[in-house]
């Protein structure tokens, strides 16, 4: 038996906990026997993989002090923790490492979340007996900043959930939003997330008959909680929405913005490529390794280079059209199965036959 750290059923199912689930989800298709151990205060609710709830504590404590105490009592049975960190103490644990974003800019989350994690962080994936990570660029990070041999170090990319994918023919859901023209943003409101200076390109445009929408909502581990200043008619911060109400949103959209100043991987872009929506991303490291040659790239720390591709691809109908055909190609390189394969492979390389 393995088993996975469920604290990611304590959130919701977005970003690094939908890739989670959705990495359970897949494990269970392809036939492994898996247990997702999950806190006590945890949805309970019908999951296509099967769950165990233990536990009394909550957030880091459960996982240092519960999720220990129950894996020591499993024979040191494999323990993979697809959404971060796991119980610094338990060994036979394989934990992923998304970015390092907490490293590289502390300045952008607050004190207590930066220390937790830069003295966590090392100690874990030292002990570990593999670390799990999402694209080249950030097993470079971990190989730099973390000083952990390469060969220790396997990428298990993401992909892009069945629900946030279109369904043939299926009949569009009413939302009145479909009448405007809009550029999308979608993402937690982070600092890294450059929603400031994207706001401020996209104002500069003067573009009346079209609307900025942004998607997502703000997290208690960023230093700066707000947004930014601007009250304007034609910026629209719709929260959190539905996945379903999301695909739509994609499929809509003029395009989807996304100049970010880090990434490890960026699962929004792709999430727009399978919906034909074309893409303005930053020019960074991992969004070119993620990208390829389906996106519009600009210079995240220039205003003037984030307005100048919005405008590209507002005035390009040309431009838009191949866009949208390179990024529908582009997903086919990620896929849930080819992830869950992956971790197959390791699994059996270490005798987890």
């Amino acid at each position: 038996m393995i088993y996975i750290n469920g604290r990611f059923l304590t959130h919701p199912i977005a970003g690094i906990p939908r890739f989670s689930y959705e990495m359970c989800r897949a494990l269970c298709r392809s036939g492994r026997e898996i247990t997702v151990v999950a806190p006590a205060y945890a949805p309970r609710k019908e999951y296509p993989f099967p769950v165990e709830y233990y536990g009394k504590r909550k957030s880091h404590l459960w996982e240092q002090v519960d999720l220990y105490r129950f894996m020591k009592g499993k024979n040191n049975a494999l323990l993979i923790s697809f959404s971060g960190l796991g119980p610094v103490l338990y060994k036979n644990h394989w934990p992923t490492i998304h970015d390092l974003s907490f490293w590289r800019h502390p300045e952008w989350f607050s004190f207590s979340y930066t220390l937790f994690y830069r003295i966590v962080t090392p100690i874990l994936v030292r002990r570990a007996v593999a670390v799990l990570t999402v694209s080249q660029f950030s097993k470079s990070e971990v190989i730099d900043l973390l000083k952990i041999k390469e060969d220790k170090i396997t990428i298990v990319s993401n992909a892009v959930s069945p629900k946030l994918c279109p369904k043939p023919n299926e009949a569009e859901q009413v939302i009145s939003d479909w009448n405007e023209r809009y550029v999308l943003m979608v993402s937690a409101r982070d600092q890294r997330k450059n929603f400031s200076r994207t706001a401020q390109a996209f104002l500069s445009l003067n573009q009346e008959d079209v609307k900025l929408y942004i998607v997502g909502d703000s997290g208690t581990v960023f230093k700066e909680k707000g947004l930014f200043d601007f009250h304007h008619p034609s910026i629209k911060l719709l929260g959190r929405i539905s996945d379903e109400a999301l695909s739509h949103y994609y499929r809509h959209a003029l395009l989807f913005a996304y100049p970010s100043l880090y990434e490890g991987f960026g699962l929004p872009p792709i999430e727009a490529m399978a919906n034909g929506c074309p893409v303005l991303v930053s020019d960074i490291e991992p969004l070119r390794e993620v990208c390829g040659d389906a996106a519009y790239y600009c210079d995240p720390n220039d205003t003037a280079s984030i307005a100048e591709g919005m405008k590209a691809l507002l005035t390009d109908d040309r431009l838009r059209k191949d866009l949208k055909e390179k990024g529908l190609q582009q997903i086919k390189n990620y896929s849930w199965e080819q992830s869950a394969q992956k971790i197959q492979t390791l699994l059996d390389k270490t005798g987890y036959l």
